[in-house]
């Protein structure tokens, strides 16, 4: 009997307190850069859509609750769907913000060992995808979604919306896709499913990745951490200058890799560096 999975996007309508009855567009958390508004509920949805093809692909059912209906995703109404659904595991997924960088998973502190482990794998595959840092597993007993819910239940915060790093990931076109296939395979693991990756995109070229350029990148990354780890004001452009000449080799042979010039050009903006011209 194949698996089912509930999936739901964080936020959206919600009782309004003021009237009884009815219901108020809750965006979530906002963030804002270079003129854009990064709104949660908006990525919520779209890696929520995402995760729910890419379960569907391995063979997994999904009963996907949808983020703008005349429910009230944010509260009980996803609890009591999620309870209706006979689903094997429930997820909702969330982005985070009010200072910080990273993925990170909420469960139940009362949750099963298993539990806890798919979210410890789920939190460093969401990193791992997206290049940002790993905040790991958060469990506490506080997000009803995770404590009512009756089958095993947890909740990715994908990235901060207010994080410049992150608002450079999330500016991505597959920012969606990319982070929903990291959770989807997770999930696969837990569930005892093949996971079926999504076919490779026309002129992807991942032989050309040599074991060299892996090892200057894993250095360079630490770049990334350049506000936690060292003083932004002592940052040498050459360094990012040279992140950025590995940025395109690795663009060009894997194409799926895009948020590392975004990075890269969120921080250099930030410390004051110079990016070569073409970046």
């Amino acid at each position: 009997m194949p698996k089912k999975v509930f999936v739901a996007p964080g936020h959206g309508l919600k009782p309004d307190p003021k009237h009884p009855g009815k219901t108020i567009f809750d965006p979530g958390a906002v963030g804002h850069a270079g003129g854009k508004t990064f709104e949660e509920h908006d990525f919520n949805t779209k890696v929520a859509n995402a995760l729910a093809a890419a379960l569907r692909r391995c063979g997994v059912v999904v009963v996907l609750e949808d983020g703008g209906g005349n429910h009230d995703p944010n509260f009980k109404g996803s609890i009591k769907a999620a309870n209706a659904s006979g689903a094997d595991y429930a997820v909702e997924v969330h982005h985070n913000a009010a200072g910080g960088t990273g993925s990170e998973v909420v469960v139940n502190d009362r949750a099963s060992a298993a539990n806890k482990q798919l979210a410890k794998t789920m939190a460093a595959a969401m990193a791992g995808a997206l290049g940002i840092r790993n905040r790991g597993v958060k469990a506490r007993d506080r997000e009803s979604f995770n404590i009512e819910t009756t089958m095993p239940a947890s909740i990715p915060e994908c990235a901060f919306v207010d994080s410049a790093i992150d608002q450079a990931v999330l500016d991505q076109p597959g920012y969606a896709a990319t982070v929903a296939e990291a959770i989807c395979e997770s999930l696969c693991g837990f569930l005892g499913v093949a996971f079926n990756p999504p076919p490779a995109a026309p002129g992807v070229r991942k032989e050309e990745l040599s074991m060299a350029d892996v090892n200057d990148i894993l250095a360079k990354l630490e770049l990334l951490r350049v506000g936690e780890k060292r003083d932004p004001a002592k940052a040498d452009p050459h360094d990012f200058a040279s992140l950025e000449g590995v940025a395109r080799k690795v663009d060009d042979a894997r194409g799926d890799i895009t948020w590392l010039k975004a990075a890269v050009k969120a921080i250099a903006q930030k410390t004051g560096a110079t990016l070569p011209p073409g970046g």
